[in-house]
């Protein structure tokens, strides 16, 4: 699961129906950009590639806006990499991280970088296709739980309003989503977070920092 203590990182499965969904929904997009350019340049269907353009242009503005123009170009690029992992790394000022990311065209990108004090709760559990059915979907999630500094970001009667989530990994059954939970768990521990079973077991909750906060050795850092 992990490297050596100095240097501990996991790898983080990915179906290739994903990879191949991507590819298909970039197609599709892509061949009716270009399909609108030229409806535009000979002066064919005009409204609806008007619009079709307007539409895209408006989604990734937003995005961008939003999220940042580099967050959502890597994470574009990170629908198509195969290769993804998680791993313990050196922040500013020797801070301890745990950085997700991926490996594309032979280098390495990140798109999350967390503080591992900043890390509060692992959890498991269905996701909406199980709350719309009423009934298990097979769609069980590894959410990673953690503190936002933006108060701009804090939602008001939510059970955790100070903290956003990041989901880690595919969905599926849970037997192989709470063994892929349990193993999170235990990389995350090894890189200094001291988390312990929470209400249930498929919780783990930040524990006492005083038992288990630090790491052994020297880190990398997420390059």
């Amino acid at each position: 699961m992990a490297q050596a203590a100095a240097h501990l990182q996991m790898k983080i499965p990915k179906p290739r129906s994903e990879i191949l969904a991507s590819v298909l929904i970039t197609a599709f997009v892509a061949f009716f950009v270009a399909l609108s350019v030229v409806n535009l340049m000979r002066r064919d269907a005009m409204i609806p590639s008007a619009i079709w353009l307007l539409l895209v242009t408006a989604v990734i503005f937003t995005g961008c806006r939003v999220e940042g123009t580099r967050t959502v170009l890597r994470g574009f690029l990170g629908s198509f990499a195969s290769t993804q992992f998680v791993e313990r790394a050196a922040g500013e000022g020797q801070r301890a991280e745990v950085c997700f990311g991926y490996r594309l065209f032979g280098h390495r990108f990140f798109h999350l970088r967390l503080p591992i004090d900043k890390i509060r709760s692992v959890e498991w559990h269905t996701g909406q296709s199980s709350s719309l059915a009423g009934r298990d979907m097979n769609d069980w999630l590894v959410a990673l739980w953690f503190d936002q500094d933006d108060p701009a970001k804090r939602v008001e009667g939510t059970r955790k309003p100070d903290q956003d989530v990041y989901i880690v990994g595919p969905s599926g059954k849970r037997e192989e989503t709470a063994a892929f939970g349990l193993r999170f768990v235990e990389f995350l521990r090894e890189s200094g977070v001291p988390l312990v079973l929470g209400m249930d077991d498929s919780t783990f909750e930040r524990g006492d920092p005083r038992t288990n906060e630090s790491g052994t050795g020297p880190t990398p850092r997420c390059d």
